[in-house]
């Protein structure tokens, strides 16, 4: 039995874990060895949730986007600051606090990093059928909102909904 099996007291429904684990990075790796400017995974999430924030984000606020610490947010700020993707400022809502903004160039290098990141997708999935696609599409869709759903119960104390959230049935 695998660690992380052995976590879970064993492997549930046929899933192996660990195989899953190492599967979903080597994709996440590839994709994003496919990005134009090296951004890594986390950075260009970072990008993302400043575009679609379309406005100054503050430090704390980016962390909880991210589901990370505001110590490492910060220092992935610091990084894409140097790279001149975003730019920093004291938030106007108090001077202890650090406001990011996405810049031009921000914004066309997460524009070329989700275009070939999309690409390599698609030619990665080319031999696939298409209701195998969709089928990834769906299963990748419902694993990120159980994934949400337990970052947020996690940061909210609450554990009484399962990871994919609490269901009734009626």
């Amino acid at each position: 039995m695998g660690a992380i099996a052995a976590l879970h007291g064993g492997p549930r429904e046929g899933v192996d874990w660990e195989e899953l684990s190492r599967v979903l990075v080597d994709v996440v790796r590839s994709a994003a060895s496919s990005a134009p400017d090296g951004l890594t995974p986390a950075q260009m999430r970072c990008l993302e949730v400043l575009a679609e924030a379309a406005g100054p984000v503050r430090v704390n606020d980016l962390a909880g986007a991210l589901g990370v610490v505001a110590s490492s947010a910060s220092r992935l700020v610091d990084r894409l600051v140097a790279l001149g993707l975003v730019s920093r400022r004291q938030a106007t809502t108090s001077r202890r606090e650090v406001a990011v903004q996405l810049t031009a160039a921000g914004g066309r290098a997460m524009a070329r990093s989700t275009a070939a990141v999309s690409q390599a997708l698609e030619r990665a999935t080319d031999g696939m059928a298409v209701e195998d696609r969709e089928a990834l599409v769906r299963g990748l869709r419902a694993l990120a909102g159980a994934t949400s759903s337990a970052r947020s119960s996690a940061a909210t104390g609450d554990r009484s909904g399962s990871a994919t959230g609490a269901r009734t049935t009626g």
